[in-house]
């Protein structure tokens, strides 16, 4: 798709697309949510203990892995299920994260990032964590 101001950022080579990829300063700092701000309706996104400055090139291979994945628990879900379990995990330590997966938001994040309201809720429906759970 071209847009008017924008370059081009599909080139061919030997009749084979490539996608450029913008070079970045490995200087360059963003500020990153580590709880995404399109959860902000139950957690405290703006609280400065949830902004860290990251560098820009780290945080959008972080952004590009986790993809719409922009919350904790999600992400350690996603690793747990996706990536690590089947490879290199003892059945204990799976046990366990699935363990702290299953805790309350109120004791899994600190308490000034919960929103009152939604405190005691669990992290995930009991159908999303535990389906295709092998124990």
């Amino acid at each position: 798709m071209k847009h008017r101001n924008r370059i081009e950022r599909i080139t061919t080579v030997d009749n084979k697309q490539y996608k450029l990829i913008l070079l970045k300063d490995k200087t360059t700092k963003n500020l990153h949510h580590i709880l995404g701000k399109s959860n902000r309706k139950e957690y405290n996104t703006d609280n400065n203990e949830n902004k860290i400055m990251v560098p820009e090139i780290g945080h959008d291979n972080l952004n590009r892995f986790f993809g719409n994945r922009q919350i904790v628990h999600e992400q350690l879900l996603y690793l747990l299920k996706d990536r690590w379990r089947e490879k290199v995990l003892n059945d204990a330590v799976v046990k366990e994260l699935y363990w702290l997966l299953a805790l309350p938001r109120e004791l899994f994040y600190k308490e000034s990032l919960i929103k009152d309201k939604h405190k005691w809720k669990s992290l995930f429906s009991d159908e999303k964590i535990y389906k295709d759970t092998v124990w």
